[in-house]
């Protein structure tokens, strides 16, 4: 079992190996606690073949990625992107209003052009 302070949730970043030892990078999209296992979203992987797709992973082969909070307009713009390209509106939605707080939105200085500009997605 996981320390308290690396408990993974629905959400984190994580790495691991799947049980025919590719490596990868990810996000949990689910948590099977019976099982012992996680799904993961691969974002990063030696595997070609698995990238964009989802893995089962086993828990005890998972650690969990320390998180950074963007500081800079350039890496949250960076980070929409990905967040378009996962299909993660709620993490879409978080960065954007962020960004948006920041008051600096390149394309349009209405706050909801972000959240317009999602659907088109």
């Amino acid at each position: 079992m996981l320390p308290t302070n690396d408990i993974i949730s629905v959400g984190d970043w994580v790495r691991g190996t799947t049980i025919y030892g590719e490596l990868v990078v990810g996000y949990v999209e689910a948590i099977e606690e019976s099982y012992q296992t996680i799904k993961v979203k691969v974002i990063s992987s030696d595997n070609q073949d698995i990238m964009e797709k989802s893995a089962e992973l086993l828990l005890h082969k998972v650690s969990k990625l320390n998180t950074v909070q963007p500081v800079s307009e350039d890496e949250l713009y960076d980070l929409i992107d990905l967040a378009l390209v996962t299909n993660d509106k709620q993490w879409f939605l978080e960065l954007t209003a962020e960004l948006n707080n920041k008051g600096n939105v390149r394309s349009s200085n209405d706050s909801s052009y972000a959240l317009s500009n999602y659907s088109e997605y």
